[in-house]
């Protein structure tokens, strides 16, 4: 086994958690939810440039560690939640994993920061445990026993690779298959890959943590049955943005208070907070048709989809909190708002609650609220940017058939970030 610190660089760790913010479905077990290198090609493939760039350093560091060449047979995005964890096992535990040889945790963000448990431990051998630092990797046999112990608090972000030996099961060749496929043989991830056991859409539950909220045809959305889901071919009338105002107008109380004092939020804990934005003239309009509802629509941030919404939002959200704060995520038992606008968008969620914003640098001084010209201009960026990384993706396709393998060197296209 190997530890090896700084094969992934912060801002690669921050992008990869975007990427799994914006993309994860619902996991194969109770508090987890992930997204596969194949979910990345079917719901957004621009992505897919960050996710190859880290593969392929994570790869070449293990092959170093260990001194011998590796092919890849799994790369994943996952997110581990309160409640989450893995007992005693190998990863070649059936008889159809027999081909993996090894494995590579990659952690993405900080254990007693970002998250509370989640300790990676060996049954034998040294070292026994390993703590999540970002841009770490723990590099083991597919044959090591090992455990993660239970999350207690937080979202736990890894990259996941498991690596062969053999040509055959290499991922790249299928990959490929999907990538160069004709559009009518890329639909697209199933809606119900989002979907929660309430049928709250998951990625409208993040947004929602945050004070925002979609809407089309005058309804908020919690799940995609109001809506077919469009992606970039454009949804007619467009999706709309929504805020909660009181959320904010509590939340720029909580920022003008001195460091010492605490908000509590709409789910009713200490530190609690919704994304912040200010009330400026004419920038909302009334929710229409049905004006009982807690929520205002931001005029001129529309979006063709849910998919293009939650990119932009989410960057935006990560851009603002990122340097000085962790974003934590919690189970609720009951309702994500508990408080006295339960419209907004009040499903009834059992895996999502609120955003937890915490300054971990006491001297920074508080950012200022969101503005409504800001989410305008945060959405026009976020659909530029993604159109040049669609661009450099079609420039490295070729060579990547040329080759038969994914790869990212000197003189691939810039891997921009959103």
């Amino acid at each position: 086994m190997a530890v090896i610190d700084g094969v992934l660089s912060q801002d690669q760790c921050r992008r990869l958690v975007w990427v799994a913010r914006c993309l994860s479905v619902v996991g194969y077990r109770a508090c987890v939810c992930s997204a596969t290198i194949f979910d990345v090609v079917a719901a957004c493939p621009e992505l897919l440039l960050d996710v190859v760039a880290a593969r392929q350093a994570v790869r070449e560091a293990v092959e170093k560690a260990l001194d011998r060449p590796l092919l890849v047979e799994f790369t994943g995005l996952v997110s581990w939640r309160p409640g989450s964890e893995i007992k005693w096992h190998h990863d070649a535990n059936r008889p159809y994993l027999q081909q993996r040889a090894f494995s590579a945790v990659s952690y993405l963000n900080s254990s007693g920061h970002d998250f509370q448990g989640g300790t990676f431990r060996f049954q034998t051998g040294q070292p026994n445990q390993v703590h999540a630092v970002p841009g770490r990797v723990v590099a083991y046999s597919a044959q090591a026993v090992h455990c993660v112990e239970p999350i207690t608090a937080g979202e736990r972000f890894t990259l996941t690779l498991w690596f062969t030996e053999a040509p055959a099961h290499c991922e790249d060749a299928k990959v490929l298959a999907r990538l160069t496929g004709s559009p009518q043989s890329q639909p697209g991830l199933p809606v119900s890959m989002w979907r929660l056991p309430d049928g709250t859409d998951l990625r409208l539950c993040r947004l929602a943590m945050a004070g925002f909220a979609l809407v089309w045809q005058g309804r908020v959305l919690h799940g995609t049955e109001d809506c077919v889901e469009q992606g970039y071919s454009g949804l007619v009338p467009k999706l709309k943005l929504a805020v909660q105002p009181a959320v904010f107008r509590l939340w720029l109380c909580w920022q003008r208070a001195t460091a010492g004092s605490s908000y509590c939020g709409p789910g009713g804990d200490p530190d609690t907070a919704a994304a912040p934005l200010t009330a400026t003239a004419g920038a909302h309009e009334p929710l229409e048709p049905d004006g009982s509802l807690a929520a205002e629509i931001v005029k001129g941030a529309h979006f063709d989809g849910i998919q293009q919404a939650v990119l932009a939002l989410q960057q935006l959200m990560q851009d603002r909190c990122w340097p000085c704060c962790s974003t934590r995520e919690r189970v609720c038992e009951a309702h994500l708002f508990e408080g006295p606008t339960p419209q907004f968008p009040a499903p009834t969620c059992t895996w999502l609650r609120s955003c937890e914003l915490r300054r971990h640098n006491s001297g920074a001084p508080a950012q200022p609220p969101i503005t409504a010209d800001e989410l305008r201009v945060a959405v026009t960026a976020s659909q530029a940017a993604l159109a040049k990384k669609c661009a450099a993706l079609q420039v490295l396709k070729p060579r990547w058939l040329d080759a038969g393998a994914l790869f990212c060197d000197e003189s691939c296209p810039s891997m921009l970030p959103v």
